[in-house]
C-alpha cells in the first residue's frame, strides 16, 4: 500500500497578502516585500496572473484583496484564483460588503473622527499604492461572478460587531467586525 499521495504536502497560498504573510503558506503580492519573517514564503506577483500552475493548489485565502482591485478585473481575478485549484481544492474570499458600508455611512451622524473611520472602510486607508479599494463588492456581485465557474460552496453576509469566523490562515477567536463583510467559502467541482 502506498502512502506517497496521503504524505504529500497540502499547498496553501495566500492571494494578496500584504504585509500578512503566513507560515505555511505561499504569500503573494505585487508590491515588495522588504523583510520576510521566518518560513513565510513570499512571491512577487500580480494577484491577476498567479505563477502556479493549474490545477495545482489545495488551499486558497484571498482575504481583503478583490475591493483593491480595479473594478473591470474583479471577475477575471475569481476566474484565476479558481484556476490555479486542484479539484476539491477550497478557495475562501473576504471582503468587505459595500452595502453594509454604504448604509452605514449614510445612518451615521457626521463628525470628523466617524468620517475619516468611514471613509478607510470605503477607500482604503491610502497609506501606500496598494492600500486603496477601488472595486466596490457585494453579495450580489459576487454571486453574479462565482456562477457557472465550477464551484460550490456558502456565502455569508456578516454585519459589523459580529464575531470573527475562523478559517485556515484567517481570523482570530474572540475578535469582531469592524465593518460588515461578505465571505464566499467554496470548493472546485
Amino acid at each position: 500500500m502506498r502512502k506517497e499521495q496521503n504524505s504529500k504536502k497540502k499547498i496553501s497560498v495566500n492571494i494578496g497578502s500584504g504585509a500578512y504573510l503566513l507560515p505555511g503558506f505561499t504569500n503573494v503580492d505585487m508590491y515588495e516585500k522588504t523583510e520576510v519573517h521566518g518560513k513565510a514564503k513570499y512571491v512577487k506577483a500580480d494577484v491577476r496572473n498567479l505563477p502556479m500552475k493549474t490545477g495545482t493548489v489545495d488551499y486558497a485565502l484571498a482575504s481583503q484583496v478583490l475591493e483593491h482591485l480595479p473594478m473591470k478585473d474583479v471577475e477575471g481575478a475569481i476566474k484565476e484564483w479558481v484556476r490555479i485549484l486542484k479539484k476539491g481544492g477550497r478557495l475562501v474570499i473576504t471582503c468587505p460588503d459595500f452595502n453594509q458600508q454604504c448604509e452605514e455611512w449614510l445612518e451615521t451622524p457626521f463628525s470628523i473622527g466617524g468620517h475619516k473611520y468611514l471613509a478607510e472602510g470605503i477607500w482604503g486607508n491610502q497609506l501606500s499604492e496598494g492600500e486603496y479599494h477601488r472595486a466596490p463588492i457585494t453579495p450580489q456581485l459576487l454571486q453574479h461572478y462565482l456562477k457557472g465557474i465550477g464551484v460550490d460552496g456558502k456565502m455569508f453576509v456578516i454585519k459589523k460587531g459580529e464575531p470573527m469566523r475562523v478559517y485556515p490562515g484567517y481570523g482570530e477567536k474572540e475578535r469582531v467586525y469592524r465593518f460588515g463583510e461578505v465571505h464566499i467559502d467554496c470548493i472546485k467541482l
